[in-house]
């Protein structure tokens, strides 16, 4: 299958220097893109290769190429789709030459030509973008403030600032520095409260341990607290793990979360005092459609009295629609992640965008349902494509306010 699959992706450049041929560019030009793409194409299959057979830790040129890859891919399926357009057109032209003569041969030349180029320049917005998205934009960490109102909430926490972030995947990351850039910058919003959503890592427990004396430096004064996403399961790119695996990972991961300085929040909560009040922290473990469901909100909100202003930590977003909203006790606030908003998009002022929006009715932001709120966090680290293409990193500050 995967064979079949490059087989394709290399026809696909064949048509594409088809059609650039047939929009009468210079042809140095256009030898030199097919041998730039042909050459990435390789070495990008090579880079694969050798991560899935050998692992180890990704390289900043691994990750470049592998993502450069997949960008050729993306601006040619759209320079292909224009271009086919204009094949279509063709053909039609062609079945009516049979009847009339009525167009030339010039004017059928022009316009093939117009359409080629069209197709070309259409193209070289989302190259830029993504050339971009994969040197600068995964490591451009934005913070993203909300404030949250609440009448439930005690006084003694109005003003309370949480820090939230998710999906970190360490495996990723092939920059030190950049990350420490980043959790500095976590450190620096003088947070009350610290909390992570989980998928520390991708598959292996042990890919955090480069990076855990940075989360280790993070301080806050009521704590640091984590709970887990579905990449801390050990189960990806294992197939279907067995319980005893599973089981491993989850004592694995936890331990590093501790060396940071974490507690985790297995399907439990706690209490946080201030000033003679208290609200309560839950966190569950993993619960989401189609992964991993170990999440046991009934065990959570043992000692959880209705109305009590409370916090759930849940990694993937689609257990708020399946069991947190119509659940018995109000949750006010549920934190998430997962998503990634697909790290591609556009976000301009209100308006948000990407295709993660088909794959999850919740995929980044604030959410609102009468009195209960859903916040999903675009993710600090990057998976798959070592890329951010207009859905940035994030890091999330949340004010609560006494409504």
């Amino acid at each position: 299958m995967i064979t079949i699959i490059l087989v394709l992706l290399f026809l696909l450049k064949l048509y594409v220097y088809r059609g650039m041929y047939q929009a009468s560019l210079s042809l140095w030009f256009t030898r030199s893109y097919f041998a730039v793409s042909a050459l990435v194409f390789f070495i990008g299959v090579a880079v694969f290769y050798r991560l899935f057979t050998q692992g180890g830790a990704p390289s900043f040129w691994s990750n470049f190429f592998s993502a450069l890859m997949f960008t050729f891919t993306i601006v040619e399926l759209l320079m292909s789709a224009v271009f086919f357009l204009d094949d279509v057109l063709i053909f039609f032209n062609w079945i009516g030459e049979k009847f009339t003569r009525k167009e030339t041969v010039e004017l059928v030349t022009e316009r093939r030509r117009f359409i080629k180029m069209a197709g070309l320049g259409l193209a070289a917005i989302p190259f830029a973008s993504f050339l971009y998205g994969i040197t600068k934009g995964k490591y451009a960490y934005k913070i993203h403030k909300v404030k949250l109102a609440a009448k439930d909430l005690p006084k003694a926490f109005h003003g309370f600032k949480i820090v939230q972030f998710s999906d970190f995947h360490s495996g990723s990351f092939d920059s030190l520095e950049s990350v420490k850039r980043g959790v500095d910058l976590m450190q620096e919003q003088n947070a009350d409260l610290i909390l992570f959503t989980g998928d520390i890592v991708n598959s292996d427990a042990k890919e955090i341990l480069p990076y855990n004396h940075l989360l280790k430096n993070l301080s806050a004064p009521f704590g640091k607290y984590a709970v887990l996403g579905n990449h801390d399961y050990a189960i990806h790119g294992r197939g279907r793990a067995d319980q005893a695996i599973v089981q491993q990972s989850v004592i694995d991961v936890s331990k590093n979360h501790q060396d940071a300085g974490f507690e985790m929040l297995h399907n439990r909560n706690v209490t946080l005092s201030k000033d003679g009040e208290q609200i309560k922290l839950v966190g569950v473990e993993n619960w989401g459609t189609g992964f991993i469901q170990r999440g046991d909100i009934h065990k959570a909100y043992e000692g959880v009295n209705d109305g009590e202003f409370n916090i759930l930590m849940s990694h993937d977003p689609t257990h708020w629609d399946a069991q947190i909203k119509d659940f018995p006790k109000k949750v006010h606030l549920t934190l998430s992640g997962h998503t990634h908003g697909t790290q591609m998009g556009v976000e301009i002022g209100d308006f948000k965008w990407s295709p993660s929006k088909y794959i999850y009715k919740q995929w980044a932001g604030l959410y609102t349902e009468g009195e209960q709120n859903l916040y999903v966090n675009r993710g600090f680290g990057f998976l798959g494509f070592a890329g951010r293409v207009g859905i940035l990193p994030e890091i999330t500050v949340i004010e609560l306010e006494q409504a």
